[in-house]
């Protein structure tokens, strides 16, 4: 779909925002989606493309990523690198929970 987005329908999809030369040169979406593949939750699919962005720069003040991965099933994860980043969530019931810091 893009090197930001990529979707799966075996394994899941992950959309990306932040600095886009960073998610495209380290293929990041489809490196998460590849995790969930080979069984990864959403969480722990996600942090290791977190933190190898992470180590590529020099400090975490520099770069902003994030990422809402959804699993196969259902289940979600919504990280990010920087100190703060708006996004949300709705299950369908309930309210819709937005927050600016998901960890």
């Amino acid at each position: 779909i893009g090197c930001g987005v990529y979707a799966d329908s075996q394994a899941g999809a992950v959309s990306m925002t932040g600095i886009g030369e960073t998610i495209i040169r380290l293929a990041m979406a489809k490196d998460i989606v590849d995790r969930l593949a080979r069984g990864a939750t959403p969480a722990s699919a996600v942090r290791p493309a977190l933190n190898r962005v992470l180590k590529r720069i020099a400090t975490a003040d520099e770069i902003s990523v994030g990422a809402l991965v959804l699993g196969r099933e259902g289940r979600f994860a919504i990280r990010h690198t920087s100190p703060h980043m708006l996004a949300g969530h709705w299950a369908g019931h309930d309210q819709p929970v937005v927050a600016d810091r998901f960890r």
